[in-house]
């Protein structure tokens, strides 16, 4: 989420906080104190990476769930 990567480093200098679960923690709380236009902000940020992340993990599982057998033997396909 674009929220936590700005404010994170703010967070852990300011509270000295060390825990991954506090921080984040902190951050839920801070983001749903934000009015529904600030958080529209961040989601304006998000999408073209949020887009194309949804497009790297389709052809990550196309490419895990195709195995060697499934692609056809080019050797009989073509003739010597």
């Amino acid at each position: 989420m674009i929220y936590m990567k700005e404010h994170r480093a703010r967070v852990i200098e300011e509270f000295a906080l060390k825990e991954s679960s506090a921080i984040n923690k902190f951050l839920g709380q801070k983001w749903k104190e934000l009015s529904r236009s600030e958080q529209d902000k961040y989601y304006g940020k998000e999408n073209p990476s949020h887009f194309q992340y949804s497009i790297n993990k389709i052809f990550y599982r196309i490419s895990k769930t195709r195995t060697k057998s499934s692609f056809p033997n080019v050797s009989k396909l073509v003739s010597t």
